[in-house]
């Protein structure tokens, strides 16, 4: 049925429930649209300043090994000092007096990430490790030298004696160098830990493997933080940054016994000799 009303002594079709809901469902539909794309926007604009911040990270490292001959120490020995960082008090860390933060600019500290902001107003776990802003460093094979090595006491270093690691006193990150294929070595990744219900800031790109001297040691809790619309942020050594899709590396190691798959952490390339976080992966070994 159609309705007719009169105005100014005219007839004047109305609109039929039909055409009502007609329309409404095209506002509907259009009105997802644009949140869809708004939303799709602001997640391109959150990744574009975290692509933007890790890449400053890159850039303050290599102005440290201008500086000091060396990359950022990862930590130190006593475990106080870390890259992004030192600790206060026991699990009590500030993003300020870490190895990298004099070259950080006038802030002095790295950015938090804007997409790990969110997720931790959700999934937030246990904090011990802040200022890191949700990147992990490549500390094991770049904030530290696996190839550190002392002649043994008594040796001069010479003929057939094998040199040993030395006791060290003090930690030591690695020089520019190692790195035989920059664009082919981690330097950061987004990263994240997942503890205790949660998932937490960790200083530490973590490989597959620790080091035991320059051969692979035992297994380690995977870091790598695949946030990115299931993709992970990764600061080559050459500067150049890439979101990098998980691979189907086993990720069932936890140290403290959480579930790392339920938060998107994991591993990406290569798994044989620590991957692509191992500056000598080319030559197939481990260092």
């Amino acid at each position: 049925m159609t309705l007719k009303t009169k105005t100014s002594g005219r007839l004047r079709r109305a609109f039929s429930l039909i055409e009502l809901l007609s329309a409404m469902a095209v506002l509907a539909i259009l009105g997802t649209l644009v949140v869809n794309v708004v939303g799709s926007v602001r997640q391109q604009a959150m990744t574009s300043r975290s692509m933007g911040s890790i890449r400053a990270l890159v850039t303050a490292n290599y102005a440290c090994a201008a500086d000091t001959g060396r990359f950022a120490k990862a930590e130190n020995l006593a475990d106080t000092v870390h890259w992004h960082g030192k600790q206060k008090s026991s699990n009590n860390w500030v993003g300020y007096g870490g190895y990298l933060t004099p070259y950080l600019g006038e802030d002095r500290k790295v950015s938090l990430c804007p997409v790990f902001e969110q997720i931790l107003e959700e999934d937030e776990g246990n904090q011990f490790n802040k200022g890191t802003g949700g990147y992990g460093y490549n500390g094991i094979y770049l904030g530290n030298d696996p190839a550190a090595t002392i002649a043994p006491s008594g040796s001069s270093g010479g003929g057939n004696t094998r040199p040993t690691r030395p006791v060290r006193t003090e930690t030591a990150a690695n020089r520019p160098s190692a790195l035989i294929d920059p664009a082919n070595t981690v330097m950061f990744t987004s990263a994240a830990l997942v503890k205790e219900g949660g998932v937490v800031e960790t200083y530490l790109s973590a490989p597959y493997h620790a080091l035991s001297g320059t051969e692979l040691g035992q297994r380690l809790t995977p870091t790598t933080h695949f946030r990115f619309n299931g993709k992970a942020l990764v600061a080559w050594c050459d500067g150049h940054v890439t979101l990098e899709a998980p691979n189907d590396a086993d990720t069932s190691q936890n140290a403290y016994g959480d579930d790392n798959g339920k938060y998107t952490v994991g591993w990406f390339g290569p798994t044989d000799n620590n991957g692509y976080w191992n500056p000598h992966y080319k030559l197939g070994t481990a260092y």
